[in-house]
């Protein structure tokens, strides 16, 4: 998203429902699908594989717009891997304890952001059981969540823009499990870098003489 804000939502249903990722302003939102997800990718339907669907909502019909203009995006689909970058964390295997209304302890994992980090990415992958991923950047607790249900991946993206000032710091990932506890893997990855310099300002033209 380079300008206002919607969410994405990703499912082999017209209009789809399956898998969403939230975006709060211009940034980077990121959808992974797996073979082992509730709604996995490759499968069949008749004799050709079965379409999917993509849909950008506007949260709550608002866009953070001049009146009168849309959004800018730009939307890629493509065969991964997963994860891409340097690892920085990798816990293959972990549990969340169960959160019932009014008592939850959340799993908590500091992770120090890089010197050189341009930017970073969290994937959570919940095996058994349903985690939801909330990170919170300086001093927010919730400033990126990532809530898709069931089994299958939830996928955090930090950008430049809010990564770069919190170089040197600590970032809180938090794991939240309803009702049971999930097994999970989640690895977090950075790219490295320095970032741009915004190029220098000009001095302002000197008026002519009278």
């Amino acid at each position: 998203m380079l300008r206002g804000e919607v969410d994405v939502v990703v499912g082999t249903e017209d209009p789809p429902s399956d898998y969403f990722a939230f975006g709060r302003g211009p940034g980077t939102q990121k959808i992974l699908v797996g073979r082992d997800d509730r709604e996995p990718i490759g499968e069949l339907l008749g004799e050709r594989l079965r379409p999917w669907f993509v849909q950008l909502v506007s949260p709550f019909e608002i866009q953070e717009c001049e009146e009168g203009e849309e959004p800018d995006w730009r939307l890629s689909v493509r065969r991964s891997s997963g994860i891409e970058g340097r690892v920085l964390f990798d816990e293959p295997d972990g549990q969340a304890p169960a959160c019932i209304p009014g008592i939850c302890v959340p799993e908590e994992i500091p992770i120090e952001v890089p010197e050189d980090a341009l930017s970073m990415e969290v994937v959570l992958e919940s095996i058994q059981g349903d985690a939801d991923l909330l990170v919170g950047l300086g001093s927010e607790r919730e400033s990126l969540v990532s809530l898709n249900p069931w089994p299958g991946f939830d996928v955090v993206v930090i950008d430049q823009d809010r990564l770069v000032p919190l170089r040197g710091q600590s970032i809180v990932i938090r794991l939240e499990s309803w009702q049971y506890p999930t097994d999970y893997r989640l690895r977090v990855a950075y790219t490295r870098g320095e970032p741009e310099e915004p190029p220098p300002e000009e001095p302002p033209d000197e008026a002519p003489p009278l």
